[in-house]
């Protein structure tokens, strides 16, 4: 996960120690984990005949992006499993990742 300590900010996946001060932006992404072969097909066939507007089992990543001054963006995992999209699960780690983003947002104020 994340922790703050004093000016320094502790990342576990990916592991790194980056400065407070160095970040430039914060937020929260949750991209689609892109599945190969027949799943895709299948889930294509699910959509269609459920007139739906957007996929119900889309597989997803819960992320804390950085954007450093230098340029740099780290991508922090916040999610230890494979998520499903609007699972209950999936809410749970969305709402970790906006106060992990709050926490930090209010220790570059301090």
């Amino acid at each position: 996960m994340i922790r703050i300590s004093k000016n320094d900010v502790y990342i576990d996946r990916p592991k790194r120690k980056v400065d407070l001060r160095d970040i430039e932006k914060i937020e929260v992404v949750v991209p689609v984990i892109r599945k190969g072969g027949s799943k895709v097909t299948v889930d294509a066939i699910t959509h269609m005949l459920s007139s739906s507007v957007a996929h119900g089992n889309e597989i997803v990543n819960v992320l804390l992006k950085l954007t450093m001054r230098s340029g740099e963006t780290i991508e922090a995992k916040v999610n230890d499993r494979i998520l499903t999209k609007n699972s209950l699960e999936y809410h749970a780690c969305v709402k970790r990742a906006r106060e992990l983003e709050n926490e930090l947002l209010k220790a570059k104020q301090r």
